[in-house]
């Protein structure tokens, strides 16, 4: 999990060197809660390009939201997708989970719950004997 600040560092070298920023977000609604931060705050404010979200980490069932903050680069997305067979033919019913897990701010608590649960699970396996947390959790 990157702070803002790294983020910032992270896209100022990738720009003298002449590239992009992705974040692959499949856990970017930890990041947000583990942080304390608004969205923005690890986006597109320091300076990240394209941004994936992955929704089934967030509860979702299946489907993933791609944001391009670049505007730039979505060109030519749509047939990409197409050509690699990723476009669902009722696609309303993936776009539809996304409604229900943003309306109301469930990404962001389905987050605090995982943040807590992971560190309820790792405050318990550290009394166990023989065990060794090699990385801690958000």
């Amino acid at each position: 999990m990157y702070t803002p600040d790294e983020l910032a560092a992270i896209a100022t070298t990738a720009r003298n060197l002449g590239l992009f920023v992705h974040v692959d977000g499949a856990r970017f609604a930890n990041a947000v809660a583990s942080l304390g931060v608004k969205p923005r705050e690890i986006s597109w404010e320091p300076g990240v390009d394209v941004l994936s979200l992955g929704g089934t980490k967030n509860g979702m069932a299946f489907g993933d939201a791609v944001v391009f903050f670049n505007r730039n680069l979505s060109q030519n997305f749509l047939y990409r997708c197409k050509q690699s067979g990723q476009l669902a033919s009722k696609m309303r019913f993936i776009a539809a989970q996304w409604i229900g897990l943003l309306h109301d701010g469930a990404w962001l608590r389905n987050a605090k719950n995982a943040n807590e649960t992971t560190a309820l699970l790792e405050t318990k396996l550290r009394g166990l004997p023989g065990v060794r947390i090699l990385y801690r959790g958000t």
